[in-house]
Order: structure tokens, then sequence, then C-alpha cells
């Protein structure tokens, strides 16, 4: 039995790969949503299309990583959607290399988009949803943070890694509190995209298997919390 998804959400990285795929089946679904990626043609194209489909969808680009951007993008759509019920963060950056070749500066931009945004976004939706008691906060990880089985990846499992322990601690935090704001993870493998899948590889499977995963951990009952979901094809080496 399907049960009642969000009315509203929060989307980012929404302009292409996984983060397009779940915007797009939300809009699909009738959610009301505020979506934002750094690059505003590519969203604002994705958006219309939705719109014609006939969903409510607010388009904000701007990066993530700037807290005054943050701030104004849940406040816009408080005001817009009113109060928040679900956050889907999937925006996150690879940076392929060596450990010989990645500078500091690399794996540091790593670390800002894929975890310390992650934790501003959970910070602002936390607080959002504190008021109504109950809330769904997906963020995208990785079967990187599970198993770091290539070496090609530079500061990408670490900063996996790093979500989930965020997320471990921020989720025993809410409950211990008795809090029924759900946040969960969802960590996909190899997925055919132009970050996760950039050599082409034919056993990649498609962006529309991790929305339906999301979908699933969304559809959780009030007080029930789809932690931490893996995906990966049978074909990928995990172990």
């Amino acid at each position: 039995m399907n049960r009642p998804l969000p009315t509203n959400a929060i989307l980012t990285g929404v302009s292409r790969g996984i983060g397009n795929a779940i915007a797009s089946r939300l809009a699909h679904e009738h959610i009301r949503l505020t979506v934002t990626a750094r690059d505003a043609e590519k969203l604002e194209a994705a958006a219309a299309e939705w719109r014609d489909r006939g969903a409510d969808v607010h388009v904000a680009p701007g990066d993530i990583t700037d807290e005054a951007f943050v701030d104004d993008l849940f406040a816009g759509h408080a005001e817009r959607f009113g109060p928040l019920e679900a956050l889907v963060h999937s925006a996150g950056i690879a940076p392929y290399g060596s450990i010989r070749d990645v500078p500091v500066s690399t794996f540091r931009d790593c670390l800002e988009v894929n975890l310390v945004s992650s934790y501003n976004c959970v910070r602002h939706a936390v607080r959002a949803m504190d008021g109504r008691g109950d809330g769904k906060i997906v963020l995208l990880g990785s079967v990187r943070s599970h198993w770091a089985t290539f070496g090609d990846y530079g500061g990408y499992p670490a900063s996996k890694f790093g979500l989930r322990g965020m997320v471990e601690g921020i989720t025993r935090q809410l409950h211990q509190e008795g809090s029924r704001i759900a946040v969960s993870l969802v960590c996909p493998g190899k997925t055919d995209t132009d970050m996760g899948n950039p050599k082409g590889d034919a056993d990649a499977m498609p962006p529309d298997v991790v929305a339906d995963a999301v979908l699933h951990t969304l559809r959780a009952p009030p007080g029930i919390n789809v932690y931490d979901t893996v995906v990966f094809p049978t074909t990928m080496r995990v172990w």
C-alpha cells in the first residue's frame, strides 16, 4: 500500500543526475517543490517541463555552500508553501584523481559541498520542522560510505563516511529527545550520471532507481525512520 507523501519539499542539486530524477518523480506526485542548483539555466528548463505537467515548482538557483543563500532558501520556501515537510539534499561533487595529484583545496571543496552544506541544510530543516513535530529529511550518501573499494575518488569517500557519521549522530539525538523527525540516508552505488559513471560503464543503474528509493523513504509513516538504504547493481564490486 502506498502511504501519503509529504505535500511540500526542498530539493538540492536538481539540475542534473540523481537530484533531477528525484525532483521529476516528486513533481509527478504533485508535491510542491522548491528546487535549487548552481546552474540556473538547466534548473529553469527542468522546472518548466514539470510545470507543464501541472507541478507547482519554485526555482531558487544558488550556491548551497553560501550560508546566506541557504537562509533565504528555507525562509522563501516557508513563505511560499508553509511549514516544511521534507528536505531531500542531493547536492554533491566527486573529485577524481590520485592522492598524488588532488590538491588540498579540492579535498576541502569536496568536504564543504558534500558534508558542511549537508549539516547546514539539515540544521535549517530540523529547526523548520520542530514546530510540526515531524518531517522527513533524506540525504544522498554513497555506497562508498560502506565500501571504499576504488582509490581514485580523492576526498569523496571521506566526505560520505563523514556524512554517514553525522546523520547517525543527529538521528540519535532527535530520537532520544522524542522527536519524530526522520533523518535518513540513501546510499547509491554506480549510477548512470555524469558524476557517478564518467566512463559510461554499461552496468550502472539508472537514476530513477535511486529516486524510487528516496520515495520509499519519504513514504514511511510518521514516527518511522527508513534510516540507511544502500542501493547498487548486483554486478558492482563492493567487497
